[in-house]
């Protein structure tokens, strides 16, 4: 796993860029929120935790990745290891928030919507099983982003640049916690897939008897009102996060907040559309 990000599930705390790369990188979560603000504005009069739990990640996640572009951007950042170590540890301890936010949104999103067409003897396994992922990916994340790293600064004299590192002195403990963080929140995201993709299976099923005995409307409340959108942006999700062992830098970073973006706005467009 060669991710340039320190704290590899959300994709943060991004090392060895350019100003522009930085900057280019804030652009697929700068979408995001305009994606946001529209499930919001549209659900204002509706809205329900999760749907203001998913927003609210992908504001917080913005919050942060503007922050990480300062670690890049800022002269008096770039300068001081104090300033640097104490930003860069900010992002990577709130880095949990919208991991958090965004598994239990999508819990909510399956348990309440997806979960009730499995067989009643699986629909409370499900859930326990489901729920027992969103604390050890926090955990995990938290780990992988934090064990055994080190801030250094070198030169800074006799006109020698100065130049600030931050690293992990024994690279296996966080690539093997960071390993098990992606493993985790690939496997949320594709048993929540799985799930989605068994009730799209199931009306599909269903579909010329409701043809026979419903008009319309009533085929397209229970067949296409969102449920595709969620489909693919469940499984969008889940490609994103394997993209996360690759080997790469910038290119794999923005890869994977481009897919990030897809799946955030294809399962906003899903719930608008239900």
């Amino acid at each position: 796993m060669g991710e340039i990000c320190l704290s590899v599930a959300p994709i943060l705390r991004c090392q060895s860029l350019t100003r522009l790369e930085a900057g280019v990188l804030l652009l697929p979560p700068g979408f995001e929120v305009l994606f946001a603000c529209a499930l919001l504005w549209a659900k204002r009069a509706s809205a329900d935790k999760k749907h203001v739990l998913l927003a609210s990640e992908i504001y917080v996640y913005f919050f942060l990745a503007v922050l990480d572009l300062l670690t890049h951007t800022l002269p008096s950042v770039g300068s001081s290891l104090d300033s640097f170590r104490s930003l860069d540890i900010a992002i990577g301890v709130g880095s949990f928030i919208p991991l958090f936010l965004y598994t239990f949104a999508l819990y909510l999103l399956t348990t309440t919507e997806l979960v009730p067409s499995l067989p009643v003897a699986l629909q409370r396994i499900t859930k326990y099983v489901l729920l027992s992922f969103i604390p050890l990916i926090i955990l995990f994340n938290e780990l992988g982003s934090f064990v055994g790293i080190s801030y250094r600064s070198f030169g800074g004299e006799n006109g020698i640049p100065l130049i600030l590192g931050v690293g992990f002195t024994d690279p296996t403990p966080e690539m093997f916690l960071s390993s098990v963080a992606l493993v985790l929140l690939t496997a949320f995201q594709a048993a929540n897939f799985c799930i989605a993709f068994y009730r799209l299976v199931t009306a599909i099923i269903h579909q010329r008897n409701i043809e026979t005995s419903a008009n319309q409307k009533e085929i397209e409340a229970h067949l296409f009102r969102g449920l595709c959108w969620l489909v693919v942006g469940l499984k969008l999700g889940a490609i994103e996060t394997v993209i996360g062992f690759a080997q790469g830098g910038f290119a794999v970073a923005m890869a994977r907040r481009i897919l990030r973006f897809l799946s955030h706005a294809f399962l906003i467009i899903g719930i608008l559309k239900g």
